[in-house]
């Protein structure tokens, strides 16, 4: 589970002190996330969650726990 900009902060944190330091690290390390989902299919996955999600809710399924999970997931993935 990618928890985007707090994982980022802490790959940061390991690397430099200092705070100019920091941030272009924190930068480099989002780049790096957003560039390997354009090179997999995760990207393509992602979408295809997203569609499915919308159809559950436009038929009322929205309760169901696959949906919930399934909005957790993306949430989680994107920054």
């Amino acid at each position: 589970e990618f928890k985007g900009k707090q994982r980022a902060e802490e790959y940061a944190s390991e690397k430099s002190s200092s705070l100019v330091f920091k941030e272009n690290h924190i930068k480099d390390y989002i780049n790096g996330y957003k560039q390997a989902l354009e090179d997999s299919k995760a990207k393509e996955m992602l979408e295809m969650i997203k569609l499915l999600v919308d159809r559950l809710e436009e038929n009322n399924l929205s309760d169901l726990n696959a949906v919930s999970r399934a909005k957790k997931l993306v949430k989680n993935i994107e920054l």
